[in-house]
């Protein structure tokens, strides 16, 4: 995509957010968004975007102190998977099958929009990869970024390397 290419998505956001509509993700501030603000060299537009919409996965390292995936997450709530994989979707843009690209890149935000419905205002469930059932409680419905941001900080003394929200969110203060 062109970098003009690029703004014009951030734009079409931006008018779809100011008219009422809500930007959600599943790592959309710490992946989609920030490689959107590199494209199209629109960095405070996409930063903004990224502090007022629903990303899940953000709202999971807030919460949990660390991030699931999104085919993860979908297993857990008993939803349909996801129909390939980001690093495989790279190599099959590059060799030129870019409809198989964008067929995946579809049903991957069908399968969040799935998500987020199913799990609105219940619990998100999934199963760490020890075989032990999780869940979050969202009794208060999916959050913002910006306020995930105002949550208590978990405990994650025990992690080696935790993944801090600050880390996630660099981009959104650089240059």
């Amino acid at each position: 995509m062109t970098a003009a290419g690029a703004a014009r998505v951030v734009r079409r956001l931006e008018e779809l957010v100011a008219a009422g509509g809500t930007l959600v993700s599943w790592n959309g501030a710490g992946f989609d968004l920030p490689v959107l603000a590199q494209a199209s060299g629109l960095r405070a537009e996409c930063a903004r975007l990224a502090l007022a919409g629903i990303d899940m996965m953000f709202q999971v390292l807030a919460t949990k102190g660390w991030p699931i995936k999104l085919a993860v997450a979908l297993n857990g709530m008993g939803l349909p998977g996801k129909t390939g994989d980001g690093r495989e979707a790279v190599t099959l843009w590059r060799e030129g099958h870019h409809q198989q690209v964008l067929d995946y890149c579809a049903a991957d935000a069908v399968r969040t929009l799935q998500l987020a419905v199913a799990a609105q205002g219940e619990r998100l469930r999934w199963t760490s990869g020890k075989g032990t059932p999780q869940s979050m409680s969202l009794a208060g419905g999916w959050l913002t970024v910006e306020q995930c941001l105002q949550l208590p900080v978990p405990d994650t003394s025990w992690m080696d390397q935790p993944l801090r929200r600050e880390d996630l969110l660099a981009w959104c203060n650089a240059g």
